[in-house]
């Protein structure tokens, strides 16, 4: 509730929010490929994102909204399965302050992100907050690159009773391939 209360009141503040623009913000879509290694995997063990989908939407001349979908699949050395699903969502605030709504974003951000997932493989859920400062790059018209690092901390809770819940390091690199509608 706290996470969507913080959104709405970036969105408020913001001197150039939607309700003050006549034009349509632009939005983006596009695919990020991504792995995930947990400490506590044994060799050879990772997730990879089947569902690899981002939406982003320009919410004021420096500040987009973007959603991520995660369904991994869970490649153990005993079985393989779909282990995570879940989403994250970040607000990137842009450097550089585009002239219009419906402009697409470019240069140096700064992304607060939030994700959450369910493991159904390893039953647990996951709650990760981190701070993705990158780079988004033209690469043609509406074509567009990502590349970002994404640091914070994850909270694994588990529900087996088997193990003690923690807050552990995250780490990621992110890269986006994508197009500004």
């Amino acid at each position: 509730m706290k996470l969507i209360g913080t959104i709405l009141l970036i969105i408020f503040l913001s001197n150039n929010s939607l309700a003050q623009e006549n034009e349509s913000p632009s939005q983006f879509l596009g695919i990020r490929p991504y792995v995930t290694v947990e400490p506590f995997y044994k060799k050879n063990e990772l997730d990879i994102n089947l569902l690899p989908a981002i939406y982003q939407i320009n919410i004021g001349k420096s500040v987009g909204l973007r959603f991520a979908s995660l369904l991994n699949l869970g490649i153990r050395n005993d079985e393989t399965s779909i282990s995570n699903i879940g989403f994250q969502i970040g607000l990137p605030i842009y450097l550089n302050k585009r002239e219009q709504m419906n402009a697409k974003s470019e240069g140096f951000y700064f992304a607060p992100s939030i994700g959450f997932t369910r493991n159904i493989q390893d039953y647990y859920n996951n709650t990760t907050l981190y701070l993705e400062p990158g780079y988004q790059l033209s690469i043609g018209d509406n074509m567009t690159m990502q590349f970002g690092l994404e640091l914070g901390a994850t909270y694994f809770n588990y529900t087996n009773n088997n193990n003690e819940d923690e807050w552990t390091q995250h780490f990621g690199l992110s890269i986006v391939v994508g197009w500004w509608l």
